[in-house]
């Protein structure tokens, strides 16, 4: 099988993916399609089946994701249920609207925001009405009203 191949593979190493990038074998649209088949992969199996290994592999593989799928907003919605924003692009985690839909589905997005959204209150109302233990990560003004 060709690098490539193996890329687009869900149980492809974040090694793998870093080779074919470097090498230039990769297309945008490969990425990304690795990218949803990790996300599908790794939620279909999130219960006891994977283990600390799996987890830390799927963060390296987003940790190596170009900065195109950093600021995508369809792959940023993709992942957040499984990593928040952590890797998403400056823009999108200072993007009110986008915020605003991640914070739908991952309440915990609040900590990957920048202080203005996190001073937001119609953004961390909606983080809190979806957990409570979002309360912790807003700005420390909106926790005394």
């Amino acid at each position: 099988a060709t690098a490539t191949a193996t890329a687009a593979t869900p149980e492809a190493s974040s090694h793998e993916l870093k080779m074919v990038r470097a090498f230039g074998a990769t297309s945008y649209e490969e990425e990304k399609n690795f990218i949803f088949g990790k996300v599908k992969f790794m939620t279909e199996n999130r219960g006891c089946r994977l283990g600390v290994p799996a987890w830390q592999a799927w963060r390296r593989e987003l940790d190596a994701a170009s900065q195109e799928a950093r600021d995508d907003p369809e792959v940023m919605l993709a992942v957040n249920p499984l990593d928040g924003l952590r890797v998403a692009s400056e823009r999108l985690r200072s993007d009110r609207a986008f915020v605003l839909e991640a914070v739908e589905v991952n309440e915990y997005v609040l900590g990957f925001l920048n202080d203005d959204l996190r001073k937001d209150k119609e953004v961390v109302l909606k983080a809190v009405q979806k957990g409570w233990q979002a309360f912790r990560e807003a700005d420390e003004q909106l926790q005394g009203d």
